[in-house]
């Protein structure tokens, strides 16, 4: 009876061997936890993620959320690779990221623990000038016209416009202008979504970039014009481009917080209405 027993004992602790065998493989195989290094603005819609490497990984899960918004992921295969650059980011939006390493395990990723969350903004400056630069820099970073072309590039958008007049049928018009580099995808996004709009806002002129002498956020590539003759530039009450801004009664003119400027104002351009100043037409992404 006692020989019985016992062999029941050496069954029952040879079947929970092979049981939790393959559990204590899985935990033998969770990885060290990574460190993010730093978040940094590549252009003005996208951030690169840096963290540490760690030994045996097979790769790693990169999870991220805006503001206070749901987690989502991306996975990075390679134990070497230990960045991911993450696209469609907005300026004044605070973003989280996290990392963790993982290794495959008969076909199975098994995670390792969470990486301290780290949070950061896109900084503005170093999306178009590649640094941080002072104010008085914004619309003069250029030193001739040449260098400016250089960093240009074109991009074509389509807006909605009066088939004939200022009322009736609207039709799709399409535009190429040229704006700086590094916010060429993100001009894109915004005109996508104002053509996308409810309101489909008239647009019959549309500028960006151009060259000259003084300051002006247009040499930069960081600023963008829309109907100029219907939202005047005015300095002391003087009008020096354009004819009037009447939002309510001209269907050209650009209301304060109608969808073209909230949209724009999303995308980190902001209307130009100062104190002694106003520009109607001008969204500049520096304010200035």
């Amino acid at each position: 009876m006692k020989t019985e027993k016992k062999m029941r004992v050496i069954l029952l602790a040879f079947l929970l061997f092979f049981a939790f065998t393959p559990a204590l493989r899985v935990q033998a195989a969770v990885v060290g936890v990574p460190r993010i290094k730093n978040v940094k603005t590549r252009t003005a819609d996208c951030q690169r993620v840096i963290w540490t490497s760690v030994s045996k990984a097979g790769g790693y899960q990169v999870a991220y959320k805006a503001g206070s918004g749901k987690y989502r992921y991306k996975i990075v295969s390679g134990g070497r690779t230990v960045r991911l650059d993450l696209s469609s980011r907005l300026p004044n939006v605070l973003y989280t990221y996290k990392v963790r390493a993982y290794r495959t395990v008969k076909k199975q990723r098994v995670y390792g623990s969470w990486s301290a969350p780290v949070q950061a903004y896109l900084n503005k400056d170093v999306a178009i000038y590649g640094k941080e630069v002072p104010y008085e820099t914004y619309g003069r970073f250029y030193k001739s016209q040449a260098a400016s072309y250089k960093d240009m590039r074109a991009v074509t958008v389509k807006t909605w416009d009066f088939a004939s007049g200022k009322k009736g049928r609207k039709i799709t018009r399409t535009w190429t202008i040229y704006v700086h580099k590094n916010l060429a995808s993100t001009v894109k996004r915004a005109f996508d979504e104002i053509y996308k709009g409810r309101e489909k806002f008239p647009i019959h002129a549309l500028g960006g970039w151009r060259y000259g002498s003084g300051r002006s956020e247009h040499y930069d590539g960081t600023a963008i014009d829309i109907n100029p003759e219907e939202n005047y530039q005015v300095i002391n009450g003087q009008a020096v481009v354009g004819r009037y801004w009447r939002p309510k009664k001209d269907p050209y003119s650009i209301p304060k917080n109608g969808e073209v400027a909230r949209i724009l104002r999303k995308y980190g351009f902001s209307q130009g209405i100062w104190s002694t100043s106003q520009d109607y037409m001008h969204f500049s992404y520096f304010g200035t």
